[in-house]
């Protein structure tokens, strides 16, 4: 209510909840009872505990199973759900995360995207563009490799990048949201400037 009174709108319940898993997991049934109280339109939750090289058809069977039960349960309640694009899960390269959707194959489970750090521009650009037809919403930020380490940057520093992510994502059909994510320094300051690029970029 606070939310709305605001002016502002629930974009989805950004759950914990890893699909497949038992131990330390939420029930589904609790997250999706948070979504409805918040009128949250999805639900993100996250493919697994491994990454794709580190998971064998079992486990991948295992989520997969857990994917197609959550998201059957969300639409009973109006309610998609969508996986995180992220390593150390099914989501970590491109060609895991839609096998996953392929086997999966239901019509409530939608995808989340955000770069990949340390990829080129087209493998990123390949990757969102795959997940078009399921694209729920995306996370932008701007990260530089230096050094093996990951650096925050200003989005600034990256508009080229999320200008031609932003084109891409804009070929899909409906409506979804740009999140900003992972801003410099966690410096509120930095929040509201990388606010205004985003503003600025979907106004192009």
């Amino acid at each position: 209510r606070a939310t709305v009174a605001a002016g502002l709108k629930v974009a989805a319940y950004g759950s914990y909840y890893r699909v497949g898993e038992t131990q330390d997991n939420p029930e589904f049934a609790d997250v999706l009872a948070s979504a409805q109280a918040l009128g949250a339109p999805t639900i993100r939750v996250w493919p697994g505990k491994r990454g794709s090289a580190d998971a064998d058809a079992a486990y991948r069977g295992q989520v997969v199973d857990d994917l197609q039960r959550i998201a059957s349960m969300a639409a009973e309640a109006g309610i998609a759900v969508a996986c995180e694009f992220h390593g150390g899960t099914l989501t970590d390269t491109n060609d895991s995360a839609l096998a996953m959707y392929e086997e999966a194959n239901h019509p409530n489970l939608l995808a989340y995207w955000q770069p990949m750090v340390g990829h080129p521009l087209s493998y990123c650009v390949e990757g969102l563009t795959a997940l078009l037809p399921r694209l729920a919403n995306l996370h932008l930020f701007h990260w530089a490799a230096l050094d093996g380490k990951r650096v925050r940057e200003p989005l600034a520093a990256g508009t080229d990048r999320c200008a031609q992510y932003l084109a891409v994502a804009g070929q899909a059909q409906g409506d979804r949201w740009a999140l900003l994510e992972f801003v410099r320094d966690d410096d509120p300051e930095q929040l509201v400037a990388d606010a205004a690029t985003l503003c600025a970029l979907l106004a192009e």
